[in-house]
């Protein structure tokens, strides 16, 4: 069987995401991409 649990949040729609290189040697600096988004695409769908 499968169970599928939908809920609405009151609390704020806020996106995290973190981008990082595929390979990383060990004692090598490297850049990590980090984004924020305030999800508004999804607060227009649930207006």
């Amino acid at each position: 069987m499968f169970y599928a649990y939908l809920f609405r949040s009151d609390g704020p729609n806020v996106g995290l995401s973190f981008v990082g290189p595929k390979r990383v040697s060990a004692g090598e600096p490297f850049t990590l991409g980090i984004s924020f988004s305030n999800l508004s695409e999804e607060i227009l769908k649930n207006a």
